[in-house]
């Protein structure tokens, strides 16, 4: 009793500018369910944090505390929500089982809306919640995925997207991880007026030419297309959109030709900002600025930026890279054309390089003066057909100070270009790695990957990269310390019993996971008694949050019954804490 209550005084007497210290090393809802309704100084020095409030990566009891006891009273300050359905992904539903109803009587001051790993369903739910909030004017969507999307298809959530919140939106933003969506008859003859800023992933080029006729309004748009397509047929009637004044175009893997881009410029007379990223089979148009000039005479630009990726197929035809650079001389600007290894591969881009989300070869990545030239500006990158002695990914990322997220899609048959060392400084913005494809890799060179990302926390794997992990003892140790959100994909090549063994001692390891989760490749073999064969190991993560098997396959007799029961009557997890469990597209999920 004595040592709670000199604890309790020791608190209130700090100073509030300590507190507010301390409290920028938590997050807001660690913030507000330590601290608020303790006392009314307390509650009072930390109403800073009432205004922007994240609910992400939250213990299944504190969402619980937080829903009911907390933000009843501190809505009416909050003016940015950030709501997660990151690895847990059944967050979103609890959450409108509290305020569904009630969105706009809880929040009234509610001015931008952030959802993160929501599927089309979910968001669909949480649009019908957005209703009469006066000052609702922007959405950013992190990370959505298509799972399960209904009948309905991605038209019918563009629909709701576009008139949510009763036609108040007029800012929309998906990032670059998000939904391919598409623009069919069932909307294209509405008009969204209220939508002004637009960012997403689209399947085509007609899907574009759609959203210019049903957002006359459009200022700014930013979109990556992802399929083959040719031009509309009824492009010579397609209304041109006077006040679009910025586009930002990508796209990784169609081929682009230069009547197709053409088609999209004509319809923006009026853009002043233009950037553009795109692929190119032998359009030798695109590549020459003789003739890229008339397509931007009849535009006003302040700022044009260009990155342009050509495949030459033609063994005969060798291209200059010196006439390119030359044939862009009327451009008041730098441009640079460089060729990868076999010189069948060319990029030709403007400088400075403004785009921080790149597709790259291996080769074309390690060119010298292309990382040069790129390496401050990218955050985002993915490198395909690489090594997976990874030798050759130090070569690439020695100096992407930024860089935030790098997608390894290694080969085997890839011989490292360079086996010298290379000095490396520190990622600090390094926090996520993907290495897929490589049934080995160099766990020496991994190691040094963790210790030049000190913040790194989140790899998504395959099975062999763990298996291999695991018999490296410093690494292990530099695992245990870093890494609280792991994704392990399994190939049907490996048996279940190898998988459990493995992960037992993955447990025992990983003591800071917070969220696991396993990928089932398509045909493996596995059942809900394999779920069970996990289960036992994972009080050994003290630190875990959600636990999840991505493809599993659970018999219809035991979905139709209580699942949650099920656990408790085959598991020992009742001892271990309160547990919310899902079981939707597929996908079993664990909530502590």
């Amino acid at each position: 009793m004595l040592s709670s209550r000199f604890t309790k005084n020791t608190l209130e007497k700090l100073p509030d500018e300590l507190l507010l210290s301390i409290c920028r090393y938590l997050s807001s809802a660690d913030v507000l369910f330590s601290f608020y309704g303790l006392n009314s100084r307390l509650s009072q020095t930390i109403s800073g944090y009432y205004q922007h409030v994240v609910i992400a990566k939250l213990p299944y009891t504190q969402f619980h505390c937080i829903c009911t006891s907390i933000l009843p009273h501190v809505g009416l300050n909050i003016s940015s929500l950030v709501i997660s359905n990151q690895w847990k992904g059944v967050l979103s539903t609890l959450f409108l089982n509290y305020f569904s109803d009630k969105m706009s009587l809880i929040f009234p001051q509610l001015k931008h809306l952030t959802f993160i790993s929501f599927n089309s369903n979910s968001l669909k739910l949480f649009l019908n919640s957005l209703q009469n909030l006066p000052q609702l004017r922007g959405i950013n969507l992190y990370f959505q995925y298509d799972g399960s999307i209904d009948s309905d298809g991605s038209e019918t959530l563009l629909d709701r997207l576009f008139s949510a919140n009763n036609n108040r939106l007029n800012s929309i933003l998906f990032d670059d991880e998000s939904i391919i969506f598409s623009v069919d008859d069932k909307i294209c003859n509405r008009f969204y007026c209220n939508i002004q800023k637009l960012s997403l992933d689209i399947k085509t080029l007609c899907d574009l030419h759609q959203l210019l006729t049903i957002l006359p309004q459009l200022i700014s748009i930013t979109v990556t297309i992802n399929e083959d397509s040719s031009i509309p047929d009824n492009i010579n009637t397609c209304t041109p959109v006077h006040s679009l004044k910025e586009l930002q175009l990508q796209s990784f893997s169609p081929s682009w030709s230069y009547d197709e881009l053409a088609s999209i410029l004509k319809r923006i007379p009026n853009v002043e900002i233009l950037s553009i990223s795109i692929e190119t089979y032998d359009d030798e148009r695109l590549i020459d600025g003789k003739k890229f000039s008339l397509l931007l005479s009849n535009l006003s630009l302040h700022k044009f930026n260009y990155f342009l990726q050509y495949y030459n197929s033609s063994s005969s035809s060798l291209v200059d890279s010196k006439k390119i650079v030359s044939s862009w001389k009327e451009f008041n600007q730098k441009f640079i054309c460089i060729k990868n290894d076999e010189k069948k591969l060319i990029a030709l881009y403007t400088v400075p390089f403004i785009f921080s989300y790149l597709i790259l070869h291996g080769t074309l990545a390690r060119n010298e003066i292309f990382i040069d030239s790129y390496a401050s500006q990218v955050k985002m990158l993915t490198l395909y057909e690489v090594s997976t002695d990874l030798v050759d990914i130090f070569s690439i990322i020695k100096k992407s100070r930024q860089i935030q997220r790098l997608n390894i899609r290694m080969d085997e048959k890839i011989v490292p270009q360079s086996l010298q060392q290379i000095h490396l400084g520190k990622l600090p913005y390094l926090t996520k790695v993907l290495a897929w494809r490589g049934s080995s890799v160099n766990m020496e060179y991994f190691r040094r990957l963790l210790e030049i990302a000190p913040n790194l926390y989140h790899l998504e794997v395959n099975f062999e990269f763990i298996r291999s992990l695991l018999d490296n003892e410093y690494i292990c140790e530099l695992f245990r310390r870093r890494i609280t959100h792991l994704y392990i994909s399994i190939p049907i090549t490996i048996d279940v019993e190898s998988v459990v063994s493995s992960i037992s001692r993955l447990t025992t390891i990983a003591t800071s996971l917070k969220h696991f989760y396993l990928s089932l490749l398509k045909d493996y073999k596995a059942s809900e008694l394999t779920i069970l064969d996990i289960l036992k190991y994972l009080p050994n993560c003290h630190c875990l949050i959600s636990f999840g098997i991505v493809d599993i396959i659970i018999t219809k007799e035991l979905v139709s019954k209580d699942i949650h029961r099920w656990i408790l009557e085959n598991s020992t997890l009742y001892d271990y804490k309160p547990f919310f469990v899902d079981y939707t597209g597929n996908i079993f999920r664990l909530w502590f």
